[in-house]
């Protein structure tokens, strides 16, 4: 656990997610890998051609090294709701406490917060998803098989299915922020604030 200053007091973040954070964020990015599988895959079968990256090359999932090289073509409506859905999933996740007036975000409140308050929370909890995302399995595969491991059986598929690889690159992506820097967390909850914490997920 970790205490950093957010617009108008104090959060307490987890260093890991619930357990049901941590579900939380794999029916998320599910969500997202098979939405922009699924386009991959479309284009493939009606127009006969591969999506390209903005480099020229053929879009592969599991070769992405970052959510720029997604063309523009699959940025559609879906692709934004998901996209918006893990970032809501990963504030929700990791927040546990706070020292501001009102209870800390759930699934139901997070799209009420504060803009201002929403980003600085975005920029403190981004860097934890990466950790608790890499080398998970949290794409189409992952609620098919829940042994499948990075490199096992369920590593490819002549299908393209998204894989460890793929959800770990694409999520590093889209959640990609500068790692917290605030030399004032700390690891204990001050005993003079009022801290509210998040009701069970």
């Amino acid at each position: 656990m970790s205490i950093h200053e957010i617009p108008g007091g104090q959060v307490e973040l987890r260093d890991r997610p619930t357990v049901g954070g941590r579900e939380l964020l794999q029916e998320e990015m599910f969500a997202l890998t098979s939405h922009i599988q699924r386009q991959i895959e479309r284009v493939r079968r009606e127009e006969g051609r591969d999506l390209l990256t903005r480099d020229g090359k053929p879009l592969a999932l599991d070769k992405m090294a970052d959510l720029n090289e997604i063309p523009s073509e699959l940025m559609d409506r879906e692709f934004v709701k998901a996209s918006h859905a893990l970032q809501r999933a990963a504030v929700v996740a990791f927040v546990k406490a706070w020292t501001l007036p009102f209870p800390p975000p759930t699934t139901a409140t997070v799209g009420d917060l504060d803009p201002e308050l929403y980003d600085a929370l975005c920029a403190l909890v981004n860097p934890r998803v990466q950790r608790a995302l890499l080398g998970e399995n949290f794409g189409p595969d992952a609620l098919v098989d829940p042994k499948a491991q990075p490199g096992g059986s369920n590593a490819s598929s002549a299908s393209g299915s998204a894989t460890p690889s793929t959800t770990s690159t694409v999520t590093s992506s889209l959640l990609n922020s500068t790692e917290n820097t605030d030399t004032g967390a700390s690891s204990d909850l001050p005993a003079t604030s009022t801290w509210t914490s998040q009701p069970t997920l």
